[in-house]
């Protein structure tokens, strides 16, 4: 089972590229039962992402600032890699790589 602690909902301080906006970031009450955690990650080129990981440990939601809808992403199993469509989100401890329509693009959570 995946436990994570030190919620955050809260963009990066200090971007420059208008992603400290925080209506794009994901909603509180997405199934709340499911949500387990929500972080905020900042990647390279400061862009900034959310993530909600959902409780059953293998589903992960991913919010972008350019997409208005979240992607769902799948785990064949616990400590594997998420995947979507044309997106492969990986977890390294308190970072994270996220290759989306062939861009890859290196996190540090928030």
């Amino acid at each position: 089972m995946l436990f994570l602690t030190g919620c955050s909902n809260e963009p990066a301080k200090g971007t420059f590229d208008g992603h400290s906006d925080t209506r794009w970031l994901p909603e509180q009450a997405v199934t709340p039962t499911s949500v387990i955690a929500t972080h905020t990650y900042t990647c390279n080129q400061n862009r900034i992402i959310a993530i909600q990981y959902l409780g059953d440990g293998l589903s992960l939601l991913l919010h972008t600032p350019r997409r208005q809808r979240a992607t769902r992403l799948r785990a064949p199993r616990q400590g594997s890699s998420f995947y979507g469509s044309k997106t492969v989100l990986t977890l390294h401890g308190q970072s994270l790589v996220l290759r989306e329509d062939g861009v890859l693009r290196r996190c540090e959570r928030d």
